[in-house]
């Protein structure tokens, strides 16, 4: 990912987490990722989550995306990390803008 936190500030929310992670991700990789089986997600999650744990500071002082991150895994019966979300709506949002996105 690029340092893209420092010029716009942490994300408070998942969305914005989201939004960042999409913005950094180029037409091919759009399509690779809205695509990927479990397994297949799986083994990205495993390599990316430490990633995303320190762009975004969710150990190390960002309460507030961390908090919405919990609140967000206390409503749903996912089996995942702060990381592990933030990837997974990432996913679903490319699945469902997947063939519709316009890239200027």
């Amino acid at each position: 990912m690029y340092p893209k936190t420092d010029r716009f500030g942490l994300p408070e929310t998942v969305d914005e987490a989201v939004d960042l992670l999409i913005s950094d991700l180029l037409a091919d990789h759009i399509e690779m990722l809205s695509s990927l089986s479990e397994r297949q997600f799986d083994r990205l999650y495993s390599l990316v989550s430490p990633f995303v744990l320190a762009e975004f500071k969710l150990w190390s002082g960002n309460d507030k995306l961390l908090n919405a991150c919990i609140a967000q895994l206390e409503d749903t019966d996912a089996n995942c990390d702060p990381a592990g979300l933030i990837l997974r709506k990432t996913k679903a949002r490319l699945n469902d803008i997947i063939g519709v996105l316009i890239i200027t």
